[in-house]
Formats: C-alpha cells, sequence, structure tokens
C-alpha cells in the first residue's frame, strides 16, 4: 500500500467532488464511467507542439556524444519512473537486457527521475544497457526522440491503463518513429502493424519481441513511423484541431 498524498484524488471523494460538478473533462474516453449520470462531460486531450515534435533525421553528433556505437540499437523514453508504473519500467528495462543477451544491441535512453530503489528492484545491473540521462530540458526532447529505432510505452491492457493517456504518448507519435504501446487507451484506436505495434501482453518478451519485429522489417518501420506522424497530426496538431 502508498500512503494518500495530495497530489492525488481521494479514492472515496471524488465521487462527491464529481456529482458536485457543472460538467467534467476526461483525457479519454473511458474515464466518462466515472461521471455521474446528468452531468456533462467533454474530452479535452492534449496538444503537441509540431515546432518541437516531428519527423527528423537522427543527428549523428548526438549519437557519438552521447557513446552510442554505429550498430547499437536505440529505444528512448521519456519519463520518470514512479510507483504508479515501475512494474512496467521493470518490464522495459528486462526486455532492453533480453534483447542485448540475445544478439541484438540495444540501448534504452532514458530521461526523467529516477527512484533509487528502483535499481536494486531490478535483480541485474542495468548501467551496460540504460543510459540514464536525468532531468532534461524540454527542447531537448525531440532531439532524444530522433534517435531511437522505436518509441516504446511498456504495459498492457487493465485497470491502470484503460483510463489513462500517457503523456509522452502523443510526442512519440509525433515524431514518425515506429511506436509499440499497450492496445488500450490511444492504442485502442490505432491499427496493430499499420500505425503502431499493440501490446496485449506487457512482459518484458513480448516488448523484445515486438521490437525485433520492427528491427527486421524496414520496410513496417517506415510505414510505422510515417503512419503515426499523419496520425498524431490528425489529432494532436493545435492548427489542426
Amino acid at each position: 500500500p502508498f500512503p494518500m498524498v495530495d497530489g492525488l484524488s481521494h479514492p472515496v471523494r471524488y465521487r462527491q467532488l464529481l456529482r458536485l460538478a457543472d460538467a467534467v473533462t476526461v483525457i479519454v474516453d473511458r474515464l466518462s464511467e466515472f461521471v455521474p449520470p446528468g452531468v456533462p462531460a467533454h474530452r479535452l486531450e492534449p496538444l503537441v507542439d509540431p515546432a518541437l515534435f516531428h519527423p527528423a533525421p537522427a543527428d549523428r553528433e548526438l549519437r557519438r556524444r552521447l557513446g552510442l556505437g554505429d550498430g547499437e540499437r536505440v529505444l528512448a523514453f521519456t519519463g520518470s519512473v514512479t510507483f504508479a508504473n515501475a512494474e512496467e519500467m521493470r518490464a522495459l528495462y528486462g526486455a532492453v537486457r533480453r534483447l542485448n543477451l540475445a544478439g541484438t544491441p540495444t540501448r534504452l535512453v532514458r530521461t526523467g527521475f529516477t527512484h533509487p530503489d528502483f535499481a536494486r528492484s531490478l535483480g541485474f545491473d542495468p548501467a551496460p544497457f540504460v543510459l540514464e540521462l536525468g532531468f532534461r530540458p524540454k527542447a531537448e526532447l525531440p532531439g532524444l526522440l530522433a534517435l531511437a529505432d522505436a518509441l516504446v510505452q511498456p504495459g498492457a491492457p487493465g485497470r491502470f491503463n484503460d483510463y489513462r493517456l500517457p503523456s509522452k504518448l502523443p510526442e512519440f507519435l509525433a515524431m514518425g518513429r515506429p511506436v509499440v504501446l499497450p492496445a488500450t487507451n490511444l492504442g485502442a484506436e490505432l491499427r496493430d502493424g499499420e500505425e503502431a505495434i499493440l501490446l496485449r501482453d506487457g512482459s518484458a518478451e513480448a516488448i523484445a519481441e515486438a521490437c525485433l519485429r520492427v528491427f527486421a522489417d524496414p520496410e513496417l518501420a517506415g510505414r510505422l513511423g510515417r503512419r503515426a506522424a499523419t496520425w498524431a497530426a490528425r489529432r494532436f496538431d493545435p492548427a489542426v484541431r
């Protein structure tokens, strides 16, 4: 169990708050299940700044500065490890380890904060497979995402992912790189193998298999990236909305 904190909704009192509301905004449609009858609800999704997040070639000099090898595959994850996503992040780290042990050199480039106990919970040393950059300015994130051979949002359908929209996903999709994500929230609206690779199993094995599928097929990777960027532009570009 985790202690209640002021920054999270109360597990019981939020229902009374919703009953008192004149209207409610939701970030994904499934959250409308919690809106009391008779209270208007509107889906209010995030937007993406196309001046920052758009398809762009990888910066070879940035690769060199980060110490990424010429034959090394890159995954990127721009987000912190918290109590809420620690299990999913363990699966992502485990997938990167599996890829390396199976003969596919792969590095996970990470930004964001990480709880100091997280590495100890893995059961292996992540340092050879993961580049931890810590908290970085927003303007640096597109360059890091552009390095990726795939962008992975770990997880699977279930009560945690069905009712949320991971904040990095719109930016991942806008970058024109192959995206691997759970088959829920935004993934429920994307076609598997066309606009993304969908995870119905959030295990390290499933993530590694999805990455290998992308790595082994440049035509698939290109199609996924192009169609993801087109989908994201229709959905999250302020000029379109």
